[in-house]
């Protein structure tokens, strides 16, 4: 009987140390699994309104877990919640939300992970402060006015402007490293037109060359530092007879540095990648290579409607020099 009244003080004693350890706060912390070979983030926070998380998510993805596993807490100030038969699996996440109207604690934190190499074991921290509250913690939004849900930001309007000139060039990068292709310079060239509106950034490249079998031009677009931004794209507009395509990008901001190229397939395998164009969205720009389209005589230009507009001997002629009837 004394036996077994000392066995029960020293229970109840390594229970009251577990839980009067100096807390500490694990806001997607990383443990290692005794062998040091994974690792895994956990997360013991409050949720508010008496509810509480603990979330364990495998840096690499495991077969199982063992749900009997050696996890326990304290709820309600009581122990015997046998945490690990508790968790829900998403992924190679495991959580479990309980609710306590005390900060519930973690006394019991031998926790087994099946993976492809074998069993690994982690020590859950015994010392954890269920009270903090961690950023990015599955909780509901709150508006800022409660009797107003909170709306996006509305994206500022774009300015209108155009920016338009002509060019010879092809791009070097996709020529040189498309040889037995691509073709390495033009004669005429190409004139081109980027024009801001408030529903988008509108693109026109009319080709002076005409070449064999000119068909589907697409878009290249390029950051700052010269790369390729996401996949091509086939423009919406190509007219074969006047050899002029056209697309509309939206999504765009004002002040946003726009490069782009077109490529046009030519017959027998043959393929033009143009030089690239720059122009800053929102930008209104006059260009002098545009002077040639018209006659030697002094031309006026003006913009109407956001498009540039040019006009000779009582002529009207669009930025790409083709005359408005």
């Amino acid at each position: 009987m004394k036996k077994h009244f000392l066995k029960s003080i020293a229970l109840l004693a390594l229970f009251f140390s577990a839980t009067t350890l100096s807390a500490a706060t694990y806001c997607d912390a990383l443990i290692t699994s005794t062998q040091a070979v994974h690792t895994a983030q956990i997360t013991c926070s409050s949720l508010g309104g008496n509810r509480y998380q603990f979330v364990f998510v495998s840096t690499d993805a495991f077969v199982k877990y063992n749900d009997g596993s050696n996890f326990f807490m304290n709820v309600n100030g009581v122990g015997g919640y046998h945490a690990s038969k508790n968790l829900t699996q998403n992924g190679d996440t495991l959580s479990v939300i309980v609710e306590s109207n005390v900060a519930p604690t973690i006394y019991a934190g031998d926790f087994f992970v099946q993976y492809e190499d074998g069993e690994a074991w982690f020590k859950l921290p015994i010392d954890a402060d269920f009270s903090q509250v961690c950023d990015g913690s599955n909780t509901p939004d709150t508006p800022d006015n409660p009797d107003t849900p909170d709306t996006p930001d509305t994206p500022e309007d774009l300015q209108e402007g155009a920016c338009s000139g002509t060019a010879k060039g092809v791009d070097s990068y996709y020529t040189e490293a498309d040889p037995d292709h691509a073709i390495t310079s033009l004669e005429k060239g190409f004139y081109w037109q980027v024009q801001t509106t408030t529903a988008g950034v509108n693109i026109t490249v009319q080709f002076l060359d005409n070449l064999p079998g000119m068909d589907a031009p697409y878009l290249f677009r390029f950051d700052q530092n010269g790369v390729m931004m996401g996949s091509d794209i086939q423009m919406a507009g190509w007219d074969a007879t006047t050899r002029t395509a056209t697309h509309t990008l939206t999504g765009l901001a004002n002040g946003e540095q726009l490069v782009f190229l077109v490529k046009v397939a030519l017959e027998a395998g043959k393929v033009l990648f143009t030089e690239r164009v720059s122009y800053t969205v929102g930008e209104n720009c006059e260009t002098t290579d545009i002077d040639n389209v018209v006659t030697n005589t002094a031309a006026k230009k003006l913009i109407e409607n956001g498009q540039l507009i040019i006009i000779s001997d009582g002529i009207r002629y669009n930025a790409l020099g083709m005359q408005i009837k």
